[in-house]
């Protein structure tokens, strides 16, 4: 109770100063209470929209790759440096706003960069911890269960079709003269896959590279021919020698060494040898010192079914659909019985491997296959089988195969194929660095498994390097193959394909 009119005026003027306060402190900053849960964001009349830049989600668990229609990927090999990007913007997906609605993945695919080391380590595991891989053979096999294993890996779609080649086996080849100075001579051959079997003797008659106009159409018939190895493909020597009328074909190398595991692309009725080019420069002296130099030529020809697999690993293009345009990566992963094959082909092998590791998540449009062939050896056997299993359409649908075939040793970089493909490659390769950079001949396109796929009207591009003085020797070893040799091709079908897709 008020006990008089002052008292009442001072009353009322305690209480207008409290209301007063009250409300300055409501029309000011608003105080932070502490708590463990993060602020809320207030809707407002403008909504809150996601950023444009790339969204990482923070995790403990180790960073993976993961692509649009395949599982997720973890690096085989711990690295120094991280194959992905540092997080650049990260969002807790508190807001109301924003968790209704999702962010999606961005389009953009993670540069990973080819590692010549890893490929390397590749190398190192199939020429020498497994050894010669000759078709047919244990270390064959293990040879592609190591390839295959790694692709899984990876999270590729992986399989193995087995392979049934039925190839001629050389029981016995030789090669039999007198020299002018009277001495006789035996020089052991090596049939040529798909001679014919046959013995006879004859007049020797040098055919030079058995290019057209090169053999003596007038004086061939019923002869052997003498044809230097080089500028066409074996066949071609072959047909044009059978067109003059020769009875047999005797090929010398062009290089250093014997001429084995040659081949020809269709079967013979003729005896066909490959021979040194010590002894066939030798051969072609004694014709220039005698007309009516004779030979007697033994080939004796049995056969020899081998089995094996591809190695074929494919991932698909992101919006899942079966049509989508196709580029294979490939390489043969055998090699010859008398050596383990560093350069030829666990370098192409080994480069493919590790483009898968590049790729996997690139090219999202695109539907990407690795594939190691076997056979390559006894006859591209691997790959005619599979482009020979290639529906029509699925030929279509191939923009694009890259054969990787010894590319470690030498210094001369040969590049083959269509235009389309060359002309990049070849600028890339020479801003890479590979070395004397020359466009192949008819005869080197016709060596390696791209060749099965050219025959077949799909787009080629094709690596090698020839000039290996090791080559289908026990030398083809470990030692001999550097690590950013690898690199340099690794780098330059980057930029092939870039400029392919970017076409």
């Amino acid at each position: 109770m008020v006990k008089s009119l002052r008292g009442l005026k001072l009353f009322a003027s305690l209480w207008l100063v409290g209301l007063l306060g009250t409300l300055l402190v409501s029309c000011g900053s608003e105080a932070v209470t502490p708590t463990a849960a993060p602020p809320t964001i207030a809707a407002t009349s403008v909504p809150l929209q996601p950023s444009p830049a790339p969204t990482t989600v923070a995790t403990t668990a180790p960073a993976t790759v993961a692509a649009r229609g395949f599982s997720s990927v973890t690096p085989v090999e711990p690295t120094s440096t991280p194959d992905l990007p540092a997080p650049t913007t990260t969002i807790a997906a508190t807001s109301p706003t924003i968790a209704s609605a999702p962010l999606k993945p961005s389009p953009v695919a993670t540069t990973v960069a080819f590692s010549g080391d890893r490929a390397l380590g590749h190398v190192k595991e199939l020429a020498g911890n497994i050894g010669i891989r000759a078709a047919g053979t244990d270390g064959d096999r293990k040879a592609a269960d190591y390839i295959e294993n790694y692709f899984k890996q990876l999270g590729l779609n992986t399989e193995r079709p087995a392979v049934a080649f039925t190839a001629t086996r050389d029981n016995g080849s030789l090669l039999t003269y007198v020299a002018g100075n009277g001495q006789s001579n035996t020089i052991k051959g090596d049939a040529v896959n798909f001679s014919g079997s046959g013995k006879l003797e004859a007049p020797l008659v040098y055919g030079g590279l058995g290019l057209d106009g090169q053999i003596p159409t007038d004086s061939m018939k019923g002869k052997i021919a003498l044809i230097q190895r080089g500028q066409i493909t074996f066949t071609e020597k072959v047909t044009n020698a059978l067109a003059a009328g020769a009875t047999g074909v005797i090929i010398y190398n062009n290089t250093d060494g014997p001429l084995n595991s040659a081949t020809l692309q269709k079967q013979a009725n003729i005896p066909v040898i490959g021979i040194s080019q010590k002894d066939g420069e030798a051969l072609k002296e004694e014709v220039k010192a005698n007309k009516n130099f004779s030979v007697q030529l033994t080939v004796e020809i049995g056969s020899k079914t081998y089995n094996f697999t591809n190695v074929v690993a494919q991932r698909p293009a992101s919006n899942g659909l079966q049509n989508a345009p196709v580029i294979i990566f490939g390489g043969h992963y055998d090699s010859v019985p008398a050596g383990p094959g560093a350069n030829d082909n666990a370098s192409g092998t080994a480069v493919v491997m590790e483009l898968a590791r590049v790729f996997q998540n690139q090219y999202p449009q695109y539907e990407l296959r690795f594939i190691a062939f076997g056979g390559e050896e006894i006859g591209l056997a691997g790959s005619n089988d599979y482009v020979k299993k290639l529906s029509q359409a699925e030929r279509q649908r191939i923009v694009a195969m890259v054969n990787i075939d010894m590319i470690s040793v030498g210094r001369s970089f040969y590049i083959g194929g269509v235009q389309e493909l060359t002309k990049p490659a070849l600028a890339a390769a020479t801003t890479e660095g590979a070395g004397e950079v020359n466009l192949m001949s008819s005869a080197l396109l016709a060596s390696s498994d791209s060749y099965s796929f050219s025959e077949a009207g799909i787009p080629v591009l094709f690596f090698n390097r020839p000039d290996d003085p090791n080559y289908h020797k026990p030398g083809d070893t470990v030692d001999k193959v550097q690590s950013e040799s690898l690199a340099v091709v690794g780098r330059i079908v980057t930029k092939v394909i870039d400029e392919l897709v970017k076409s």
